[in-house]
């Protein structure tokens, strides 16, 4: 009895975290070429924002609990000057979002 209450917690602890708990992921979006410069937004949308992965926007291998955690550490992963220089603010945003 007892290992089957463990083996139900378990598969619960999981089900609970891949499916909503670690959801927020930190991303990368070009939005200068994806919404500023994209002729068919009206028809895609804005991929920075209202869609997941594209060839606009990427996301970082790192899962939060929070938005409030995630948003602080794409700041900060985002500010190094590797980074600037790789992905300049005037053309990339960061965020953290659910649709990955």
């Amino acid at each position: 009895m007892k290992t089957i209450f463990i083996i139900s917690f378990l598969f619960l602890i999981s089900n609970y975290v891949n499916g909503g708990v670690l959801n927020h992921k930190p991303f990368l979006c070009n939005y200068d070429d994806g919404v500023l410069k994209n002729p068919n937004l009206l028809e895609t949308g804005d991929p920075c924002i209202e869609n997941g992965p594209s060839k606009y926007k990427f996301y970082i291998d790192k899962k939060f609990l929070n938005i409030n955690e995630c948003n602080i550490f794409i700041d900060d992963y985002a500010s190094t000057e590797g980074m600037k220089n790789k992905y300049p603010t005037d053309k990339w945003m960061i965020g953290c979002d659910k649709k990955w």
